[in-house]
């Protein structure tokens, strides 16, 4: 059975979609087209997502996503922050989280946390891609999430 015989029909769609846009913009090795459709994915099995709350992630495992950026928390502060997605996404994308996202307001972390087909995060990234698209993703970030 192939990888893509697990696919659903969004799935495939989206997968097409996105070598006709390599192909486009001049990205034509199979090797290349394979990489970055490897790294979609990974990042969002070929269907554009927001990030997701953490909510119902333990403690250690939000220690190995986000690392030091919640170091200097115990497991219980990382709990009550996980309940809390604006507070956690700002703890952990926002202006204070030492990331250089470009985030300089709270409520950044939430507003640009990771969307896309990469789950593109970070106001700078969401102002590069929009300039690259031609589309205004800092007033819209939800357009991350559109396929076409």
């Amino acid at each position: 059975m192939a990888y893509t015989d697990t696919l659903n029909s969004e799935q495939k769609r989206n997968i097409q979609t996105l070598v006709q846009r390599m192909n486009a913009n001049g990205i034509t090795n199979p090797i290349s087209q394979a990489g970055l459709l490897a790294v979609v994915s990974k990042e969002s099995s070929f269907v554009p997502k927001t990030e997701i709350s953490y909510r119902n992630t333990s403690p250690s495992r939000i220690r190995q996503i986000f690392g030091n950026r919640v170091s200097s928390l115990t497991d219980a502060q990382i709990s009550a922050l996980s309940q809390n997605d604006n507070a956690f996404f700002d703890q952990v994308y926002g202006p204070n989280s030492g990331m250089g996202l470009g985030n300089t307001n709270v409520g950044d972390g939430y507003k640009y946390r990771g969307r896309g087909f990469n789950q593109i995060t970070g106001k700078s990234a969401y102002k590069r891609y929009g300039d690259m698209l031609g589309k205004d993703l800092v007033s819209n970030p939800d357009l991350l999430n559109r396929s076409e």
